[in-house]
């Protein structure tokens, strides 16, 4: 890290689920505080990681 640059902090949230959706995200940056949330959702016509890999995807528990 260079002289004079600071380490940024963020924190993320993901679904406990195979698909591991960003929910929310949020950062203190030079700028300002950055909020990022998800506040709505439709789901597309194809399948989801977790429905097509099952327990082939980390951490899913489907197919165990």
């Amino acid at each position: 890290m260079g002289a004079g640059r600071r380490i940024r902090h963020f924190s993320l949230w993901i679904t406990d689920d195979a698909d591991r959706v960003p929910v929310l995200i949020v950062a203190k940056t030079d700028f300002g505080d950055v909020k990022m949330e998800i506040v709505g959702y439709k789901p597309g016509s194809g399948a989801l990681r977790g429905e097509v890999a099952g327990s082939a995807v980390a951490g899913s528990s489907h197919g165990r």
